[in-house]
């Protein structure tokens, strides 16, 4: 019946998932734990993830070597690619960056191309 449908067409309910695991992370970080919980909040959300990218062993002090992260943003930049959200566990996952301006700036940029950054043990904010 057409009213129990879910329509997962629009982009505000669409989604790319991010992952972070360094080599010196508690396993509680690992890739998977990572996507099961990242998944259960999008499911909980009704956001269709459309892509995930990843990176393994990577440090999160710079952008350097992390190439999910590096397509992640190019994605974001990229208007053809429909989607709303940037989903990643916590802050901790997007990085560790030395000065926690480059946090905000990557956000920043996510927000400039109408994406929105969300951490999903936080969930989406209030403003």
């Amino acid at each position: 019946m057409w009213w129990k449908q879910k329509i997962i067409d629009s982009p505000k309910t669409k989604a790319i998932a991010y992952y972070r695991h360094s080599a010196q992370d508690r396993q509680e970080n690992s890739i998977p734990i990572q996507k099961e919980q990242v998944g259960k909040f999008a499911r909980e959300n009704s956001i269709h993830l459309i892509r995930e990218l990843q990176d393994e062993g990577k440090s999160g002090l710079s952008t350097e070597w992390r190439d999910g992260f590096n397509k992640l943003m190019e994605l974001v930049k990229n208007r053809s690619v429909d989607f709303k959200y940037v989903l990643v566990l916590d802050v901790s996952r997007w990085g560790r960056f030395q000065d926690i301006d480059m946090s905000a700036y990557f956000r920043g940029v996510c927000k400039v191309y109408g994406r929105e950054v969300v951490y999903t043990k936080i969930g989406f904010s209030q403003g």
